[in-house]
Order: C-alpha cells, then sequence, then structure tokens
C-alpha cells in the first residue's frame, strides 16, 4: 500500500545501508568497564558492593528513569562526569562475565491493571529508542483520546540500519509490545506500520509476523518512499494519516501516538520478562571501519569497545559522529558510553564527509525553504539567530525544527545553519524557563499578598463585630436593635481596607527606572567591549541584558495592569 499523501520539503539521499544491514545483529564481548550515568537519581548501591544483572542501582531522578545494573558485576567507583552527555555523577561497573539476574517475575498483562501495567513500564526505565528517549510510560497514558498507532519502522537518514535489523531478526516481539502498547492506549481503531522501500526483508518480516498474530484489529504495513527524512515523527505521521501536528503541538493533540520498533521490542520484553531497559541495538558504520555492522550494546558500553569490534582505523576517519551523517554531533571522546539514545556511530573518511567548506554569505536563493520539512522560513531564522533576538526566533517557530540538516546540506554558500539553529534554541529554551520561573514567582508573590489581605480583612471583620455587639449592649432596652446593616458597613470596610493593601504603583514604577537604567548601563558595555573580548564575556553580558529587559517589562506589565488611583480633591482627600 502507498498513499499519495506527502510531506513539505524533503530531499534524496544516498542511503549507504547494504555494509551495515548485510550481516545479522552481533553480541560483542563484555567490555572491562561500564560506565552508567545516575543523572540525579538516588544511588542505591555503594562502591565495592556486588550486583546482579537487571538489579536497581539507583531510583529514579527528575527524568523518572531508574538506573539497572546491564550485568553482573561490582561498582568499582561512582564520580563525576562533566564531559558526560548530561554532566553529572555515574557509577562504574566491573562485569564478572557470569551474566548472574536478579529474581524476575514476568507480567502477565491479561491479568494486570492499566496502572499496574505503566508502572511495570516505568520501573524498567523504558524511553522512545529512535532518538527522541522521551519516557514511554508517559506517552502510554495520553491525555486526549487515541484513534491512531504510529508504528515507525523508517530510519531514513544514510548508513544507519539498527531498526531494519531489528525488524528483519525480532518481528514476533515487535508484534507483540504492539499489541501491548495498543492495549495501554485504549485499543485504537488502527495501527500503521511505516516502513521504507528500501527495507523489502523488513517489510516480509513484518508482514508474516502479523500474519501469525492474527489481530482482529486494522493493522497496515505502509511502504513509503526512501525520502528524508520521512522518519520523523510529524512527518510519518502526515505520510500515513493526512494530520498535521499543530505548531508546539504534540501527535496526541490529532489522536494519534507514534512509536519506534525499538521502544516496541523494549516493551515487549520488559512486561514479557520482566527485563529492564538494559541494552539497545547500535550501528557501527563508515568507510574508517572494516567491518561495519549492528550490536546489541549493553548501556554504559564504551564507544571504543564497539570501534574495536568493527576495526576501526583512526587514520582513516575525518568525522566520527554520534549519530548519521545528517542529524550526527561530533564525538571527541571514544571513552564515551552507549546510551539509551544513541542508535548509531559513524566513522567517515574524507570522501564520505570531506572537510567543511569555508561559510560564505547567503545569497537568498531560497532552497533551504524549498526542502524545509517543518514549512519554516531558514533565511529568516538564521538571521534571527546571529542577531540573537529570542522573540523574533519563537515568533518564527524556530522550536518546531528538527534539527534534520536538509537546509544545510542544500546551501550553496555552506552556511552551517543547524548550528546556529541549535545555539538560538537552546538559548529561548533557557529563556522560556526564567520566564517561567519569574511567573511561578510572582504567581506565589501575588498569592500570598492576596492571603494577607484576606486574613487582615477578616480580623478587621472580627474586631469590628465585637465592637458593635459591645455598644448594643449598653443601648437602652427601648432603641431598636438593628446589627445587620451595622455589621455589613463595618465588613465593607474592612475589605476597602484590606484592598488598599494591594501594590502601589510607587514601588513598581522604581522597579520600572532600575531596570530601564540597567538596560541602558548593560547596552553601553556591550557596546564598549573591543576585539579582545571574549565571546563568553559577550554572551555574558548579553545573558544579563536580557534578564533586565525582561525585568523591566515584567514591571511595565505590573504596572498597566494596576486600577488608575483616585485624584485629590482641592482638600487634600481623594475624590
Amino acid at each position: 500500500m502507498s498513499p499519495a499523501r506527502t510531506f513539505p520539503g524533503g530531499i534524496l539521499l544516498p542511503a549507504h545501508k547494504h555494509a551495515s544491514s548485510a550481516t545479522p545483529i552481533r553480541t560483542p564481548a563484555l567490555p572491562p568497564e561500564l560506565f552508567l550515568s545516575l543523572g540525579d537519581a538516588t544511588p542505591l548501591v555503594a562502591v565495592g558492593d556486588p550486583v546482579l544483572k537487571g538489579q536497581l542501582l539507583a531510583a529514579a531522578g527528575s527524568d523518572g528513569l531508574p538506573v539497572h545494573a546491564p550485568t553482573s558485576g561490582h561498582v568499582a567507583r561512582i564520580e563525576f562526569a562533566p564531559r558526560a552527555e548530561v554532566p553529572g555523577h555515574r557509577a562504574v561497573l566491573i562485569p564478572d562475565g557470569a551474566e548472574r539476574w536478579c529474581e524476575r517475575t514476568p507480567v502477565n498483562p491479561a491479568t494486570r491493571t492499566l496502572p499496574e501495567l505503566l508502572a511495570a513500564v516505568r520501573a524498567a526505565g523504558i524511553v522512545g529508542l529512535g532518538g527522541g528517549g522521551f519516557p514511554t510510560d508517559i506517552k502510554l497514558a495520553p491525555t486526549h483520546p487515541i484513534d491512531t498507532l504510529v508504528i515507525n519502522g523508517m530510519e531514513c537518514e544514510p548508513y544507519i540500519t539498527a531498526d531494519d535489523r531489528l525488524m528483519r531478526e525480532e518481528a514476533g516481539a515487535i508484534v507483540a509490545g504492539m499489541r501491548l502498547a495498543a492495549r495501554l492506549l485504549g485499543d485504537p481503531a488502527r495501527i500503521l506500520v511505516g516502513i521504507e522501500d528500501d527495507k523489502p526483508e523488513a517489510a516480509a518480516a513484518m508482514t508474516a509476523a502479523l500474519a501469525v498474530a492474527d489481530d482482529p484489529r486494522e493493522i497496515v504495513i505502509v511502504v513509503l518512499p526512501s525520502r528524508y527524512p520521512a522518519g520523523g515523527e510529524r512527518q510519518l505521521i502526515q505520510l500515513l494519516t493526512g494530520r498535521q501536528v499543530p505548531s508546539g503541538g504534540l501527535p496526541r493533540d490529532v489522536g494519534v501516538v507514534c512509536f519506534n520498533v525499538g521502544t516496541l521490542y523494549a516493551l515487549h520484553r520488559a512486561l514479557a520478562l520482566d527485563e529492564p531497559l538494559l541494552s539497545r541495538i547500535v550501528t557501527i558504520a563508515g568507510g574508517a571501519c572494516r567491518e561495519p555492522a549492528n550490536y546489541r550494546a549493553l548501556l554504559g558500553t564504551p564507544v571504543a569497545h564497539l570501534l574495536a569490534a568493527s576495526s576501526y582505523q583512526p587514520a582513516r576517519c575525518e568525522q566520527l559522529l554520534l549519530g548519521g551523517p545528517m542529524m550526527g554531533i561530533p564525538l571527541d571522546d571514544v571513552q564515551a558510553p552507549v546510551t539509551k539514545t544513541t542508535h548509531c556511530i559513524l566513522a567517515a573518511t574524507a570522501a564520505e564527509l570531506p572537510p567543511a567548506r569555508q561559510p560564505q554569505p547567503c545569497i537568498r536563493c531560497g532552497l533551504c525553504a524549498d526542502v524545509c520539512p517543518a514549512s519554516l522560513l531558514p533565511q529568516q531564522l538564521l538571521r534571527h539567530a546571529v542577531a540573537r533576538d529570542h522573540r523574533q526566533l519563537e515568533r518564527h517557530h524556530l522550536l518546531d525544527c528538527i534539527d534534520c540538516g536538509a537546509c544545510a546540506y542544500v546551501c550553496p554558500s555552506a552556511i552551517p545553519l543547524v548550528d546556529h539553529y541549535r545555539a538560538a534554541k537552546a538559548e529561548v529554551r533557557a529563556l522560556r524557563a526564567e520566564r517561567g520561573a519569574a511567573d511561578q514567582a510572582r504567581r506565589r508573590f501575588e498569592a500570598h499578598q492576596a492571603r494577607v489581605a484576606r486574613q487582615s480583612g477578616e480580623r478587621s471583620a472580627r474586631h469590628a463585630g465585637l465592637i458593635g455587639t459591645s455598644a448594643d449592649h449598653d443601648a437602652p432596652a427601648s432603641a431598636p436593635v438593628d446589627a445587620a446593616p451595622v455589621a455589613t458597613d463595618l465588613l465593607e470596610q474592612a475589605l476597602a481596607r484590606a484592598g488598599a493593601a494591594t501594590p502601589r504603583r510607587a514601588p513598581l514604577e522604581r522597579a520600572l527606572s532600575a531596570a530601564e537604567n540597567r538596560i541602558a548601563q548593560l547596552e553601553t558595555q556591550l557596546a564598549a567591549l573591543d576585539a579582545t573580548a571574549t565571546e563568553a564575556q559577550r554572551n555574558g553580558l548579553r545573558a544579563r541584558l536580557e534578564q533586565a529587559r525582561l525585568d523591566g517589562d515584567l514591571a511595565r506589565q505590573r504596572l498597566l495592569a494596576l486600577p488608575a488611583e483616585p485624584s485629590p480633591t482641592p482638600d487634600g482627600n481623594p475624590q
């Protein structure tokens, strides 16, 4: 089945996949050490402790992901790793080669409730294995009704074949994971599996596995043209369903959830075998490797260990990338460990990835806009990124960029567009986080002020009520008792006095004036920097300037939100 739908932009790229996909998935020898990032998770083991395969090493941190031992051995040390993908502490595990498992209790999905199954997925530490790394248990509990489950078997970037080999060899387990995901999502009406037309063996294996499964749901395998980046989540959803995920939105907003085939395989093993996510398939490819292949690598395995298994030749390597040639990032340390989001190590020769040319000025050809799969305006984004105009970057939907690199690939001026966008996105996200923290602090302050005013009003009302009661006792017996209007008037007066406790104009005007003075000072300092100033100094001043502008905007908004103060009468009292 080949739908007529398409997505904007995209390019055709040489595949370079046969070298690594021609052989079955390999299991490398155990490395001497495994390096397991702990992040901010709470360690449950100490240096010298023996551990079993699958044993919980650290409880979940802020990312909600626990850390397990990929093999049996002992904890050699717990150290700080500043150069890690996520800087923080890591545990160094020495394998003993015995592969002794901890006690396991497989889950029977038919006898468990959905919350119990989601808890088991969370405890297994499963994330999206297509590269995103988003916690799977959160994706399996959407807040919107889901009518379509999309399975991503595309893998459209050159050289990468991890999912291709996995579908050929483990199609039955992938289908089992797919059925588990469908149950957790409330049994969506249809399941669509996208596979590229250059993977006929994978498509045949998945078709055979579905035939054996005999699932009553509408499950369709859709063979799609190999056009990069058709494997992007939003692009695949548009190809298969015709629905467009809105800017800033998620697939669940249009009734769709998308999973990579590797994630479904891990889901099946987590529930059927009580096996946490301990390993993943990693493609080792490129002309600098004499034996490119796919490896079932334990998490924490040093990249150097996998490169050695593929007969890596450093002298021939022009670029070593973590990822493919389009979206990969330079890998400076071959001792960096395999993580849950590591899907490819590319050791490319100069013939495969020539050295970058010197960037030239933009000639406004428009090719970058033609190939952008997110329908963005790369020229405008570049201009605003260079100018560090974060407001304009957000207005032009910078965060919708998927870093596919298609724009940089076709740029005749060799401008490293994606590098500019990545840096700008980091700044925009940091500023959003600062604004969010400032808004939260403002809301807490306003709630505190309202609570103080309410309590003050209640105390004044109680005090006024006591005075009114005492006066009633002293009144003559023949006087009519009309306490309700008196109490009401006093309550209104107390509430009026409480309203006067709200922030006044003068402090906010002083805050705005101080922010404006600060902005002027920082702009002068930034303009006065000479050629000897470092980029770090410039960035520091720019960040302080942006914060001062945010402070000024906040003070200005609060000023505008205040009610106008009453004008005084000739006798000095407000009207």
